[in-house]
């Protein structure tokens, strides 16, 4: 008899994600309706290995405990079953769901994403580096669960900072080659993978960040490649990322500039940064109703196969 079973009954599978999977589950003994995420192996770091960031990332997330974060309620280790993590159960879809179904307005993307920053601006604030950032790891909730309408999923990718790391954390996190998804990853992470460098900046996540908000505003992906080693390399290419002219003779386009800088020297430093350069946007806005209009008159935001050429 798997004890982990006694304690919860498990339902639908919710998600799937770089180091576990994740299910709906009740609570036997209150009814309580909960998140259950599992380990799901990685045959690469070894089984210990593998348990042990595992378990370092979510303790992490329930230790500092930020708002805006999905709540973890519970992590523990059961004999049978292995590491396990207990959350809140949040209802909604998520970012990536939503964008596969329909496109953001523009002035609902920049709100959602000024919401993500706000969040994450609180674990920069605290010398946590999220690593992980990408629409399938953004909850837009319903019926007024979350506070603000926006969750940050899996902040236990997460390590910290140079400055609030311990050395038993840095170690652990060698391990793995590199932290992040490929399509939103930032540059210099790519390059550092076979380095033996790990300390990550909070670049990592305005990076990703701006690639998010180049998603919504476009309905596209910024990274175009199909396939994880394209994508790396398209990270890699000198040349910027282009913006569409709709966007980038708005005051949106220094942002998309500043967020989505390959070099890590012109990219902003953090999420409060980015806030700050929101805050300014977010005086006037006026400006949009230019563009919404633009972007009526061509009837979408523009033809992504017509802007110029990576390189």
């Amino acid at each position: 008899m798997n004890p982990l079973n006694d304690t919860f009954e498990v339902h639908e599978e919710l998600g799937q994600g770089g180091f576990g999977t994740v299910y709906r589950a009740t609570r036997r003994a209150t009814g309580e309706e909960v998140a259950l995420k599992r380990l799901k192996p990685r045959p690469e770091l070894g089984e210990e290995h593998s348990q042990q960031l595992f378990l370092n990332g979510a303790r992490l997330a329930k230790k500092f405990d930020l708002e805006g974060f999905v709540k973890i309620l519970e992590v523990d280790v059961e004999p049978f079953s292995g590491p396990f993590i207990v959350m809140e159960l949040l209802r909604g879809e998520t970012l990536y769901q939503r964008l596969c179904t329909r496109p953001l307005a523009a002035v609902e993307a920049l709100e959602v994403l000024f919401d993500i920053a706000t969040i994450v601006s609180r674990a920069h604030k605290r010398g946590v580096v999220h690593r992980d950032l990408k629409p399938s790891n953004i909850m837009l909730c319903k019926d007024g669960l979350c506070k603000d309408g926006v969750r940050v999923l899996d902040l236990g990718m997460a390590t910290l900072v140079a400055e609030a790391r311990t050395k038993s954390f840095e170690t652990l996190s060698s391990m793995m080659r590199f932290v992040g998804s490929p399509g939103y990853i930032a540059p210099e992470t790519v390059r550092q993978s076979g380095t033996g460098q790990r300390q990550a900046s909070p670049q990592v996540d305005v990076y990703a960040w701006g690639l998010m908000l180049y998603e919504c505003l476009t309905g596209t992906p910024a990274i175009k490649s199909k396939g994880a080693v394209r994508m790396l390399a398209e990270h890699l290419q000198p040349g910027p990322i282009p913006i569409p002219e709709v966007w980038a003779r708005t005051p949106v386009g220094p942002l998309l500039s500043q967020t989505m800088a390959k070099a890590p020297e012109a990219r902003l430093y953090s999420a409060v940064d980015i806030l700050k350069q929101m805050e300014l946007l977010f005086e006037d806005r006026s400006w949009l109703t230019n563009v919404e209009n633009a972007m009526t008159e061509h009837g979408e935001m523009e033809d992504m196969d017509t802007l110029p050429p990576m390189g």
